[in-house]
């Protein structure tokens, strides 16, 4: 948990996380430094299970999750794009 608070600390203004999964990181993020998140993650179930991380977060930061295999499809167009966040299950 640690690990991850401090990766999340890190990003600022348009933030892109890759293999969200369950939505663990979703609640660390400060919406006082992220202007948005599009966390992508390549299974639907796991972001069946972020969905309510993401909801939680939405009045105060926008989170647009979608399915994505981030080794075989191009990342979503973000020309702003400020702090890609790559996360891996530990």
């Amino acid at each position: 948990q640690a690990l991850r608070a401090q990766a999340t600390d890190l990003c600022r203004g348009r933030v892109l996380e890759v293999g969200v999964g369950t939505g663990l990181n979703l609640p660390l993020y400060d919406p006082g430094r992220c202007e948005s998140l599009t966390a992508v993650d390549l299974s639907p179930g796991m972001l069946r299970e972020a969905r309510p991380a993401a909801a939680a977060l939405a009045p105060r930061l926008a989170v647009d999750l979608q399915l994505m295999d981030a080794e075989e499809d191009e990342p979503p167009p973000d020309p702003l794009l400020s702090s890609p966040l790559l996360s891996s299950p530990l």
